[in-house]
């Protein structure tokens, strides 16, 4: 199973702070890019706005949160609030799909054949999948998930810098704002 010819992997981010992606076949030489995207839950956006913490709504009003972290910022921040903040964890499962038995060219349900948690305290867990160790695409298998994995903990870091940058950003507007306020009561 490799990506399509414009080496373009879905990752999709299926709530819970789970994500789903296809694991490629790919050379040691590969330029692969990933395609985030939201799968909603099924539950109403009034609602999951009542959940959210009041930080990521500062974050979200006012101006593109997309601007902001460049292009695929409000995946990441997603990611983040309904893994960390709900369940302690991200998930990242790399799928393959599965071929009939009674025709082998013909492609069934996907499989979970990888598995990476990263855990609130940084931890980061991976499992492989034992039926895996038979196969002979095994290294080809390792290595692409690796690269998607790489890709995304990339862009997941520079999301985290941007959101460390706002927070910066906010705190140095908003001490001297507490400050001026503070002279003018005592005044």
């Amino acid at each position: 199973m490799s990506p399509p010819s414009n080496k373009t992997i879905p990752l999709t981010h299926i709530g819970a702070g789970i994500v789903t992606f296809p694991v490629p076949f790919l050379s040691e030489k590969s330029a692969v890019r990933l395609s985030p995207q939201c799968q909603n839950s099924g539950s109403s956006e009034s609602i999951k706005m009542m959940d959210r913490p009041l930080f990521f709504e500062v974050l979200k009003i006012g101006g593109n949160l997309q601007n902001l972290f460049k292009k695929n910022g409000s995946f990441y921040v997603e990611l983040l609030q309904g893994g960390f903040l709900q369940n302690g964890a991200i998930t990242l499962i790399g799928l393959m799909p599965e071929a009939d038995k009674s025709n082998s060219s013909l492609l069934t349900e996907s499989k979970k054949i990888m598995k990476t948690i990263v855990q609130l305290d940084g931890d980061i867990i991976c499992q492989i999948d034992k039926s895996l160790l038979k196969e002979q695409e095994l290294r080809a298998l390792i290595q692409g998930f690796t690269l998607v994995q790489d890709q995304f903990f990339k862009g997941f870091k520079t999301v985290l810098t941007s959101i460390r940058r706002v927070i910066i950003l906010l705190l140095s507007l908003l001490i001297p704002a507490i400050y001026l306020i503070w002279k003018i009561i005592l005044s």
